[in-house]
């Protein structure tokens, strides 16, 4: 029919006016693919005229990992009369478009009739997903899961629920790239699985949990569910994947993985370290028992200052482990108010008397006039207590703390505590701060400690609006600041 509309040239002008408005693309190729004839239609449905197309091969218009297939597609149809297949043709843009491809063979032309058709959006869940009765589609649109269909590609020809799952609109995800969306971190284990269907026509791994890009530019997690399937019409293999959100989840296993880890470390700081106190307290009050009528005056009073040290450091522990996991479990909450900083400062040093005439430590306090900020009391206290515990912890005898302030703007006062210890290299300061270690050293009199203390001072801070850092590149001593809101 084709010839013979060829050589009637009455109807070259009607012909014309069909080629150029046809809703279809029909082609002429020989045995290899190359085109020798196209219909005007090209033009309007791929962006081609039909002199781009004619002299070159059908298979410079396609995909590239559909190469191998149009070669079987031309060896059957010359072997079996006629075939089709669903293949993804470049635009002229640059873009893909699937079309159904159905092939004729004319033996005594030598030639190959085909047709490009593009497939109807109504027909393709039923075309792709192989469902035979209609009232599965409506079930599908009612679904909360996501569902694509990949073919060999790597490319969508079927989705269902994109706009809810992703924001998408179904349409426009049909045609692009499955693995764009796909967090770069998550594309390997993604590409693995899918190589594996390419190789075999089918897959080991059939769930896998990893993230996708929304239209808002955020990642959310999904759980991917990989199927296998083949079209009835084609017999191409496909991959069926059922998509289903899973952020929340995800949220909820990491806050339950940081509870488990911070009840673990919990329990490890009880273990170690609150054990050891304990057990002194106890041995120093037993020999103090059995031995007072006969010990010496000097001993006894030895042991209950050995008593009084252990009962300090005890205290002190539990103090810290108490404050410590609350922050932890978020069971506290800043009430801020307006703090005249040198009065709330001098009420803590008065609790460090004896401390402080322990070791002959002198306090300077240098804060400028009318410092002020805005903080919980309770907290603001505890910080500055841990801080002048550590400054005299790590002070050797007969030197001098310094506690004042610094900078001011018009938002935060800038205040510091500062001693001529042994200091603190960057590294230590990096472990000191690092939420997930825990790093202690002993004092210059061998005091212990669990290194919680300046891990609460740093949550308070935080819960505060403020800031804490060190001073680098100290000779002497440590220098800590910490920034507040001023009132």
């Amino acid at each position: 029919m084709l010839k013979n509309l060829f050589k009637k040239k009455a109807n070259n002008q009607a012909f014309e006016i069909i080629s150029e408005h046809i809703d279809k693309i029909i082609l002429l190729t020989d045995k290899s693919g190359k085109i020798t004839f196209a219909t005007k239609s090209t033009e309007k449905l791929l962006g081609y005229k039909d002199s781009e197309l004619t002299g070159n091969n059908l298979s410079s218009f396609i995909h590239q990992e559909n190469f191998p297939l149009i070669q079987e597609f031309y060896n059957t149809c010359i072997e079996k009369g006629d075939c089709r297949q669903r293949y993804w043709f470049q635009l002229k843009e640059g873009n893909y478009r699937l079309f159904l491809l159905e092939s004729k063979y004319l033996p005594k032309e030598s030639k190959i009739l085909c047709s490009l058709t593009i497939s109807e959006k109504s027909t393709m869940p039923e075309q792709e997903l192989h469902f035979q009765d209609r009232k599965y589609k409506s079930l599908l649109n009612k679904m909360t899961d996501c569902i694509i269909v990949i073919n060999k590609a790597g490319n969508v020809i079927h989705a269902n629920g994109m706009e809810d799952f992703l924001g998408y609109k179904d349409e426009d995800v049909i045609g692009s790239t499955a693995f764009i969306p796909v967090h770069p971190d998550d594309q390997q284990k993604t590409l693995e699985i899918f190589n594996e269907f390419i190789e075999k026509n089918e897959l080991t791994i059939e769930r896998e949990d990893y993230r996708l890009q929304n239209t808002k530019g955020e990642y959310i997690w999904a759980e991917a569910n990989f199927r296998v399937i083949q079209d009835v019409h084609t017999g191409e293999y496909q991959i069926l994947n059922n998509l289903r959100d899973i952020t929340e989840r995800k949220k909820m296993e990491k806050e339950l993985r940081e509870h488990n880890s911070t009840k673990d470390k919990l329990l490890s700081i009880i273990a170690h370290d609150l054990k050891n106190p304990l057990n002194n307290l106890a041995g120093y009050a037993y020999l103090l028992k059995t031995n007072f009528k006969n010990e010496p005056e000097e001993e006894s009073i030895n042991s209950i200052n050995r008593i009084y040290e252990s009962s300090k450091h005890l205290n002190e522990l539990v103090d810290n482990l108490l404050n410590w996991s609350r922050t932890q479990y978020k069971s506290i909450t800043p009430e801020p108010e307006v703090l005249i900083v040198k009065e709330v400062v001098s009420h803590i040093l008065s609790n460090f008397d004896e401390f402080l005439k322990n070791k002959d430590l002198t306090v300077e306090t240098n804060f400028k006039e009318n410092t002020k900020v805005f903080a919980d009391k309770n907290m603001f206290q505890i910080i500055f207590r841990n801080l002048l515990s550590n400054a005299i912890k790590f002070s050797y005898a007969k030197s001098t703390i310094t506690i004042g302030s610094k900078d001011r703007n018009e938002s935060s006062e800038t205040l510091f505590v500062e001693d001529q210890g042994v200091g603190i290299t960057e590294d230590q300061q990096n472990k000191i701060l690092d939420e997930t270690q825990f790093f202690s050293t002993h004092g210059t009199e061998n005091e212990k400690g669990v290194g919680l203390g300046l891990k609460i001072i740093k949550e308070f801070v935080k819960k505060n609006n403020g800031e804490i850092w060190f001073e680098k590149n100290r000779s002497v001593g440590t220098k800590v600041f910490v920034r507040l809101p001023r009132s």
